[in-house]
């Protein structure tokens, strides 16, 4: 039964053209491709003849996509451009849709790298595959796990051609299992989004034909694998494969890759702000590329406690003694990173609009409407290194660069005065800032000057003592429009939460002024004032007409 033969050969092939088209943008040379296949002109005759399944109109799925295909070909430029935005569109997150993946479709929020992606792993590993690693898409990805069944259809052929039917059997049933526990869970959910947001006809008919192949399939291995005497039906029969629809993204691996999974650690500062100095510390735990957890770094796990003795600070104040804690006084955003790293809104690739042309027509009066494209990393660097040098030859320095400074950004971002921005553009000659009001900034850097005499702004710079000074002197804290509680989060961690109960247990009142009963005023205050938003000068022109008048003040 020869014809048994080039039936599971064009499984074959069919789940490696579904993979090629999920995996990477749409080309030239794969568009012309298309009009040369009959993939699933010869799946759909062994439907009928094996199966006798209704699901033979696939066929005629695809000859639209060929009379398709042959259209985009007539303009094939503008064709490719469009199909890449599309490409981006439904596939890099600019449609608002799931990422491409077993785990963003099954698990809450749509996050990457769930438990779906670590289940596909184990199962590669039992095979004896991994995905190659110059593929920066996860295990399940829609492209990896098509090409994964693709290679068990390929083992499952060769294995059986050479009289080996217990192997070739293994090869059915691990095709079988896959089909019904993974790729029929999540991708006819993937195929609808596709047939019913796409752009262009082309990715709209790919939606149509994915989900009636991965429909028929199901029927196709239920038959397959109850069939007798499959080695004397395949056996003797010539087996070839197309190189051009080898496997590129799955290969084989060896005992001791197979054999990995062991967890590593990693040490790592999560702090939101640039300037955030030692706040943050925290223990990354990592199993096989994906991040399990973010703990606080417990300092006691490493050290003993005659070392951690050594170099722990104490303050004695009122009779009281206070110390530094064991373990980092994480701040919660810090803690569910994991999220923001697999996040389907997070932009993971570089990205430009799709009338956008450097040397040519910009289309400014587009920003916002029209698509994008995806590019390369080296593009994306040579188009920001041409248009600062640009600018700069047009103007005659990089002044004419506007960078939005507006306070507090994320450690080891570019932009913003407290990225490496001002690292890139110092050596150019500068550049223009545009700085908001400082008013996050200002009861500190004017207060401290008063109060203590010192020039260091913030908590950003060693202190001379400030705690063990507030300790030992202070009987009243003003917390004007301010919350310690979450708002020092940014710049350090929960270090002041703790402060404040500190100043309670030496007897400090603690009076907020600010219109909501917020975190700090709820867990601290003595004294909550409720000022109405936009009265507090009127309070404190009120305050020091009474300080003045009964002269209360020093």
């Amino acid at each position: 039964m020869p014809r048994l033969i080039n039936f599971m050969k064009s499984r074959w092939r069919a789940y490696n053209f579904l993979s090629e088209v999920y995996r990477k943008e749409i080309t030239e040379s794969f568009l012309r491709g298309v009009l040369n296949e009959s993939i699933f002109t010869e799946y759909s005759r062994g439907l009928q003849e094996f199966v006798e399944s209704e699901y033979w109109n696939i066929s005629a799925i695809f000859d639209d996509l060929i009379k398709c295909t042959r259209e985009l070909i007539d303009d094939v430029e503008r064709s490719i451009l469009k199909l890449a935005e599309d490409y981006a569109y439904l596939f890099l997150g600019l449609g608002g849709l799931p990422h491409p993946s077993e785990s963003s479709y099954l698990s809450e929020n749509s996050l990457m790298m769930q438990e779906p992606r670590d289940e596909v792993l184990g199962i590669y590993r039992n095979i004896g595959v991994r995905k190659c690693e110059d593929y920066r898409e996860p295990e399940d990805h829609i492209a990896v796990e098509l090409q994964f069944m693709a290679y068990l259809c390929r083992k499952s052929i060769e294995a059986l051609a050479k009289g080996e039917e217990s192997e070739g059997r293994r090869y059915l049933e691990a095709q079988k299992d896959f089909l019904h526990n993974h790729l029929t869970i999540w991708v006819p959910k993937l195929a609808k989004n596709i047939s019913e947001r796409a752009k262009t006809r082309f990715y709209r008919i790919v939606g149509c034909i994915t989900e009636a192949f991965i429909s028929a399939e199901k029927s196709v291995l239920d038959k397959l694998t109850s069939l007798t005497n499959l080695t004397d039906i395949c056996l003797e029969n010539e087996v070839s494969f197309d190189g051009s629809m080898q496997e590129t993204l799955i290969k084989q691996s060896s005992m001791s890759e197979r054999e990995k999974g062991e967890i590593k650690s990693y040490y790592k500062l999560l702090g939101l702000c640039g300037i955030a100095q030692g706040g943050n510390l925290v223990r990354v735990d990592v199993k096989d590329g994906r991040i399990l957890r973010i703990k606080p770094v417990h300092y006691d796990e490493k050290y003993s406690l005659e070392e951690l003795e050594r170099v722990q600070w104490r303050i004695e104040a009122r009779g009281k003694t206070f110390e530094s804690k064991m373990k980092e006084l994480v701040a919660p955003f810090a803690l569910v990173y994991k999220n923001r790293v697999y996040s389907p809104n997070r932009v993971r690739y570089p990205l430009k609009r799709v009338d956008w042309d450097q040397k040519g027509d910009r289309h400014p009066e587009n920003r916002g409407k029209s698509g994008y494209i995806r590019i390369s990393w080296d593009e994306a660097l040579d188009i920001i290194a041409d248009e600062i040098k640009r600018i700069k030859d047009k103007y005659g320095s990089t002044y004419a660069i506007l960078a939005l400074a507006d306070g507090h950004q994320q450690t080891k971002c570019i932009h913003g005065m407290h990225g490496t921005i001002t690292e890139l553009f110092i050596p150019l000659g500068g550049c223009t800032w545009a700085v908001r009001n400082p008013d996050s900034w200002e009861g500190w850097w004017w207060g401290a000057k008063h109060m203590w005499g010192m020039e260091p702004d913030g908590l950003q710079h060693p202190q001379t003592n400030l705690l063990l000074d507030i300790l030992e002197n202070t009987e009243l804290i003003l917390c004007w429009g301010c919350d310690y509680e979450t708002t020092t989060w940014g710049f350090g961690d929960q270090g002041l939460s703790v402060w404040g109960f500190w100043f309670r247990d030496v007897g400090i009142k603690q009076i907020f002024i600010c219109p909501d009963l917020n975190y700090g005023a709820a867990v601290h205050a003595d004294k909550w004032v409720p000022i109405r938003p936009n009265t507090d000068a009127a309070l404190q022109l009120a305050i020091a007409y009474v300080w003045i008048t009964e002269d209360l003040y020093d």
